[in-house]
């Protein structure tokens, strides 16, 4: 058991511009979010509908992407963003994670099916002390071109470990007494990325190691 403080706002409205963000360049075109379109894990109208397309792009300056504003944190820590995804149709697809602060050694690919899934990475920051967790598609990348998916449950916390899912809104929020899962770091085509299905019984994701 440990407790710490949940970092991403807005962890379900990824339309909400106090909280999240879109970019494109290259041949990328503006990602689309639509809220509240599908079930949740948990159950909930609550999932958003993410869209987003490269095109033909084939260089790293064509992308298509979504991130949650910068956060400033402590520097030279570890951190573990979460986040629940699931391809809206029936297509498979891989997209990027990856955090522009501590560097694009850091990205880590998920792959998307029609089975709600939630993956995580940690990372460990850089002297900026500063994290900005960013999902994208881009052309040089082992990313699809386009993808359809559904997205819930975003969650940055403290620590290389993943925590039971919390929502917030406007603020972070401090969770106490949560159980914890520890990332896969055997696992070396993912390192430091675990990949965990929702327990509707307790509200934590455990970890298929």
């Amino acid at each position: 058991m440990c407790s710490s403080d949940l970092l991403i706002t807005y962890s379900e409205e990824f339309g909400n511009a106090l909280g999240w963000s879109v970019s494109i360049a290259g041949t990328g075109v503006t990602p689309v979010v639509t809220s509240n379109v599908s079930s949740a894990p948990d159950g909930t109208q609550t999932a958003d509908r993410l869209v987003m397309t490269i095109g033909s792009g084939t260089t790293t300056s064509d992308y298509s992407t979504i991130y949650h504003t910068t956060t400033t944190i402590s520097a030279n820590a570890s951190y573990t963003v979460s986040l629940w995804l699931k391809s809206y149709d029936s297509n498979t697809y891989t997209v990027l994670m990856r955090d522009d602060q501590t560097g694009s050694a850091n990205g880590v690919y998920w792959t998307v099916t029609p089975t709600w899934q939630r993956f995580s990475t940690s990372w460990v920051t850089n002297a900026t002390a500063c994290i900005a967790p960013r999902l994208w598609l881009r052309g040089a990348a082992s990313t699809s071109s386009n993808c359809d998916i559904l997205i819930w449950g975003a969650q940055l916390e403290r620590g290389p470990y993943l925590g039971n899912y919390v929502k917030t809104t406007s603020s972070a929020v401090n969770r106490s007494n949560t159980v914890i899962n520890i990332a896969n770091t055997a696992d070396t085509a993912v390192s430091n990325t675990a990949l965990v299905s929702f327990d509707t019984s307790n509200e934590i994701g455990r970890a298929h190691v």
